[in-house]
């Protein structure tokens, strides 16, 4: 019977219990609060209040699941200037929404480290879009997949480091026995106050671009390259 006091028509429901959206919301809710290793069908059908059974109806496996948590998150990545900007402003539109999305999704270096690209077409897309760009600029095919790998490497690292504390090199007590780390810590804070960027952010910024430096040099002069 409905509120109404009739009955319900006989049949399936007019709208689906799950859907594939539906589940990969859950799961990135369910990824927020731990690791990884949280996300189980179990505790996604805990959080979804269905039978694991339910979800298996819609996802073959947990490996299913995590490509479609990868899809979502994927199309926050802004490779949008590859092809249209020159290499280094796109590369740094793109390794910096990649940045801030892996410092809000930390778990996302996991899932893009293990989901193969035949199972995320989103991310092959983006991917194909930044060797689009870098070729069109003349990157040579042997270079294309090494950049974007060494790029991701200081990422991946950049982000990780992004939740250490940010007084980590404070010396404390110790001041005397490292002066001139003290020094260079107290002036470090000094430059953090007066930007509108914080710790993390600066750190990446100076190696991105010592990164990006270092790829123009090996892209302009292909003796470099060969060294």
């Amino acid at each position: 019977m409905n509120p109404n006091g009739t009955k319900r028509s006989a049949g399936r429901p007019r709208e689906a219990v799950l859907t594939r959206q539906k589940i990969t919301d859950a799961a990135i809710k369910l990824l927020r609060t731990g690791s990884l290793k949280a996300l189980t069908v179990s505790a996604l059908a805990e959080r979804l209040g269905v039978a694991p059974s339910a979800i298996y109806n819609h996802a073959d496996s947990r490996a299913t699941i995590l490509s479609w948590v990868q899809e979502s998150i994927a199309q926050q990545l802004d490779a949008s200037g590859f092809g249209t900007e020159p290499w280094r402003a796109a590369t740094e539109r793109w390794a910096w929404s990649y940045y801030r999305l892996l410092r809000e999704h930390p778990w996302f270096v996991e899932i893009t480290a293990t989901v193969p690209l035949r199972d995320a077409e989103v991310s092959a897309r983006m991917y194909e879009r930044v060797a689009y760009g870098l070729r069109a600029e003349g990157w040579r095919v042997r270079d294309v997949l090494h950049t974007i790998s060494a790029l991701e490497s200081f990422i991946f690292g950049a982000a990780f480091d992004a939740a250490a504390p940010s007084d980590i090199y404070a010396t404390g007590v110790h001041a005397q026995a490292a002066p001139i780390l003290t020094a260079i810590v107290r002036a470090h804070d000094e430059v953090v106050a007066n930007s509108e960027l914080n710790t993390g952010e600066i750190t990446f910024d100076l190696g991105l671009q010592a990164m990006l430096d270092g790829l123009h040099a090996r892209h302009s002069h292909p003796k470099i390259a060969n060294e």
